[in-house]
């Protein structure tokens, strides 16, 4: 079990838009909901890297969160998806 203090990465990655929040104890930190143009980035990592850059300046982000869930608009095949858009 997932210690209650460490928040969880959740998102929702698509071809157009992906979101990634914080949630601690099944609810989201509304301070950190940040939507991105998913064609903006050349790829997920990116975005990523972006939202823990400006999420961490707001003091929420831990080096690690202690899960991970991300929900991809597109078939997932050896833990990698390709989106259509």
């Amino acid at each position: 079990m997932p210690d209650p203090r460490v928040p969880t990465l959740v998102g929702d990655v698509g071809g157009t838009n992906t979101r990634l929040a914080l949630a601690r104890n099944g609810a989201l930190i509304p301070t950190t909901l940040k939507r991105y143009c998913s064609g903006a980035f050349p790829g997920f990592f990116e975005v990523l890297g972006d939202f823990r850059a400006t999420t961490a300046t707001e003091g929420v982000l831990p080096d690690v969160p202690a899960v991970r869930v991300i929900a991809v608009a597109g078939m997932v095949d050896a833990g990698r998806s390709t989106l259509t858009n």
